[in-house]
Order: C-alpha cells, then structure tokens, then sequence
C-alpha cells in the first residue's frame, strides 16, 4: 500500500517520519459479499477493507445501463437495502458503491465498487408424477428438470387427475399457489416438498405444471414449472405408443407391482392384468406432440444468499461473478 502525504510528528505512519510518500504492508485481506434475494440486497464486509461514509445500490440487465434503487443502511462495516421486489427468473446484474473520504485534510472521496451477475430461483431438486396403485403402494414418474423428458402413461382416471410433487433444496415456509388450471397446492409430505395436485389433465399432450410465489427457509422466491408429457399406455416413454408397449404390459401380467414394473399397471389399481393389456392397445398410434419450445424445467429464483439455483442432479445451473475496482477522484495535495 502506498501513502502519499507529510508524516511527521503526531501525523507519523507507524511511529515512522516520511515525506510524501510512505510504503505500507498490508497483513489483513480485504473481505466482501455482495448478496442478493428477491427482497434485499446485503454487502457485507470485513478485513482491511474501508469504511464507506455511504453506499449506492442499483440495477442493471445489461450491465451497461443502471438503474438506481437506493442507499443502503449501515449495520457496523455491512450495508443493506430491503423492500425490493427483484425479477426471477432471469439474469440480472447488481452494483454497490461505497463512497469514503480519503486525500490530504479527507478533501477527496474515493469509490469502491462491486457487481455481481444474479438469478434469482427457489433451488429445486426434482419434481415427480405421483400415483397410488392400490394396495401396492405408490409409486413415482419423474419428470426431469433438464434432459429427457418425462413421460407420465399411467391414467388418472376419467377425470384425469395427478399429483406432481416438487422437491426443494431447503425446507419450503409456503407453498404458493398453483399456476396450472385446475391445480390445488398443498405442502409436503415432507418438509421441503410441495404437492400440486391436478384436474383435467388431457391424454397425449403435454402439460406446464407451475408453482406460484414458492418461499423457502433461506428467503428464496420465486415461480417453479416443468413440462409433463401424459401419453396413456406409453410405459417405455418414447413419446408413441405401440406393440412394444403392448408387448411389455402382456410380459409383466400376473407379476406383482414393483418400482421396476409399475409403469405396466397402467390403469394403476395394483394388478397388472388384461385390463392393462386392453387400456395399451386401445392407445396404439397414438403419440406425444413434439416437445414445446420452452424449456422443460423453469428455475426462477436465486442468486441468492447461499446455494446457487440447481438441477435435478444437485449441480449448478447458474453462476455468479463478482469484480470489484477502486477509483480515486477529486484528490487534492496527495498523488
């Protein structure tokens, strides 16, 4: 670190005279954070680095053209700003300026700034189709986030109902509501799971299965949805149903029901009999539309405060980058 001034006398530098410039080491690092959720933004910090006088917030979706939305409030060397309401479900950058006196007499303010790319998301797991096939228990289509798709073929009955459960990264505090027609939302089973439960839903289509306003114990926020194709008697998921699916149902008659074989109960009632056999070939030649142009699986929320958003295999989705530069102006005496 280089000093510049006159330091002498009761203005010495560690016990040391200099003129006009003086030549510091620097033992502590300088620690920060910039952290972001749909509500507030907190930045933290620590070691050797400055005090700030006072501090800038703003927002930017293109990291060239800023928007200010607020200044922060000081809590010992952190500052935060509440009371927002941020996007989910797309990138968006962050910058914080600290502004501290500095220079000859503190006639000069100096800037520290950091920016940071964010996402808001709730980080989610996985989502699966969930039904109960009588007194074999229940059993679980999953519908990935990423990759292949998903493909429910067993029948919800005539009134064409399923259960979607969504499973969080951490524990769920509300559930939201359902962004699906003819959805109800419920929470769990467990604690970090949410239960959208479905009417309606039509044979050889797909379906958008959303979650509104999802929180979780980290303050995360946001919308959750992924694609769920439904194609009746499609129990090798290829999207068309056909004599081979004809010819799995009939291979598997009389065997109890299993997580290996349950897709051939496919009128799910526990038995895998003729009546299956009868439900896959009355369903032959039909097919699967091609897959929307929208991504299966939507993951708003984010950046936030700890995990970043995640797929189903627990991998990151998205990143998050942080600069931070320093510039002097308006110094006076000192160079």
């Amino acid at each position: 670190i280089l000093a510049g001034g006159i330091f002498n006398g009761t203005n010495s530098i560690g016990g040391q005279t200099r003129n006009y410039i003086a030549r510091l080491s620097n033992d502590t690092a300088a620690l920060q954070n910039l952290a972001v959720t749909q509500t507030t933004i907190t930045w933290t910090r620590g070691g050797s680095s400055p005090q700030f006088r006072r501090v800038t917030f703003e927002y930017s979706t293109d990291n060239v053209n800023y928007t200010p939305l607020g200044n922060g409030t000081a809590a010992g060397s952190n500052w935060t700003l509440t009371g927002l309401n941020l996007p989910t479900g797309q990138n968006f950058y962050i910058r914080a300026r600290g502004y501290y006196d500095s220079g000859y007499l503190n006639g000069s303010e100096s800037i520290t700034e950091s920016v940071r790319n964010a996402f808001l998301s709730v980080p989610l797991l996985s989502v699966v189709s969930r039904l109960t096939h009588g007194s074999a228990g229940t059993f679980d289509v999953n519908l990935p986030l990423t990759g292949t798709r998903g493909v429910e073929c067993r029948s919800g009955g005539s009134s064409g109902n399923y259960s979607v459960v969504f499973t969080f990264v951490n524990d769920v505090t509300n559930c939201g509501s359902a962004g699906t027609t003819g959805g109800s939302v419920s929470s769990g089973p467990k604690t970090n799971q949410c239960t959208e439960n479905l009417t309606g839903v039509p044979n050889a289509q797909y379906t958008t299965v959303t979650l509104n306003n999802v929180i979780d114990s980290q303050n995360n926020s946001g919308n959750v949805s992924v694609q769920m194709g439904v194609l009746l008697g499609d129990v090798n998921a290829n999207g068309l149903v056909d004599g081979n699916d004809v010819s799995a149902v009939q291979g598997q008659t009389r065997q109890p029901v299993t997580a290996t074989n349950f897709r051939e109960d496919v009128n799910a009632n526990g038995i895998i009999d003729g009546n299956d056999v009868s439900i896959t070939q009355g369903q032959t030649r039909t097919s699967l539309p091609p897959l929307p142009s929208t991504s299966p699986a939507t993951l708003p929320s984010a950046a936030p405060t700890g995990p970043v958003p995640v797929d189903s295999r627990g991998s990151k989705t998205s990143s998050t980058k942080s600069e931070a530069r320093t510039a002097v102006r308006n110094s006076s005496q000192n160079r």
